[in-house]
């Protein structure tokens, strides 16, 4: 929700005065606000949910003919807008709600009594394994050699950094669900000057990594490297000037929260459930792109000479 209130949030009104031929006065314009809008939190989350209830061709036109903030929509105007709405159809419907199916039907695989007491056990001693499996950060070889280099890499892994890093990644997203139409001037002010802060302190930190464990072990571990390419996405979106591409890309951060999640046992489980079972869904979006060209070709040779309008001659 926050990636669409950030990307076309506030730019689906019209403003401006036009001149009415009855009375000849010059009066505000009355483009009314879509009922299904990304201008705030509350209303990107039901926005979101009549898109999984395949009501989105209405947002979908809504959101290409936006143009910025207080002005008047022009005819697709924001066409690759319409990249944000395939994606979260994919992955919320396609992928988000498979996967809840599958923990479903694997559970009750687990509880329908068809695995023997053996099987049963070894599962168990697989999971103690995974839990109690050591850390990276443990292993010898990648201790710092230098003193200071080894001492910050402790105050990084200590708990208090930890903490601290995660309530600044929770402040940051609260502020990204405090967003608004019609906002304040000095709230305008606020959110750009906390977005500027979170990004120099995630910057910080991830300079602080580059220096106590060095540019090898943060290639190797996979959540530093995380927060780098998050660096560079929102670095990208303040060097680049194009006002809907840059708020896009500066919600990027926002899947820093992912990180944070990762700290709940039962939600890392199910990431790395997730990211173990990418490279077996290979096939199967293999299959759905050939059956998606099969009908492409197949309408772009049915109706492409069809004229556009209410009525054909």
């Amino acid at each position: 929700s926050t990636p669409g209130a950030e990307y076309p949030g506030g730019k689906l009104e019209c403003s401006g005065n036009h001149v009415t031929l009855e009375h000849g006065v010059l009066i505000p314009r009355a483009w009314e606000n879509p009922p299904a809008n990304f201008d705030s939190w509350g209303d990107s989350i039901i926005t979101l949910y009549r898109i999984a209830n395949n009501k989105y061709i209405g947002v979908v036109e809504s959101a290409q003919d936006s143009t910025d903030y207080d002005k008047s929509p022009v005819t697709n105007n924001s066409q690759y807008s319409v990249l944000f709405f395939i994606v979260y159809i994919v992955v919320g419907g396609f992928f988000i709600m498979n996967l809840f199916v599958g923990f479903i039907v694997d559970g009750f695989n687990l509880n329908k009594g068809n695995q023997s007491k053996k099987e049963i056990v070894f599962e168990r001693l697989q999971r103690q394994f995974r839990e109690h499996r050591p850390a990276i950060e443990t292993l010898p070889g990648l201790k710092p050699r230098n003193l200071f280099s080894e001492r910050l890499g402790k105050m990084i892994n200590s708990t208090k950094f930890q903490l601290f890093s995660t309530g600044c990644v929770f402040i940051n997203v609260g502020f990204m669900l405090a967003d608004h139409r019609d906002p304040s001037e000095a709230f305008m002010r606020l959110m750009d000057q906390q977005n500027l802060f979170f990004f120099l302190l995630l910057t910080l930190e991830v300079i602080l990594n580059l220096i106590a464990f060095g540019p090898g072990a943060i290639w190797d571990d996979v959540w530093k490297k995380f927060d780098f390419i998050v660096v560079l996405g929102t670095m990208l979106g303040y060097v680049v000037d194009a006002p809907g591409l840059t708020q896009f890309i500066k919600s990027f951060r926002m899947i820093r929260i992912v990180r944070v999640m990762v700290m709940v046992s039962k939600i890392r489980i199910i990431l790395e459930t997730l990211i173990k079972c990418i490279p077996q869904l290979a096939n199967i979006v293999c299959i759905l792109f050939l059956v998606y060209s099969m009908f492409s070709v197949f309408g772009v040779y049915t109706f492409s000479a069809t004229k556009y309008g209410t009525r054909v001659g």
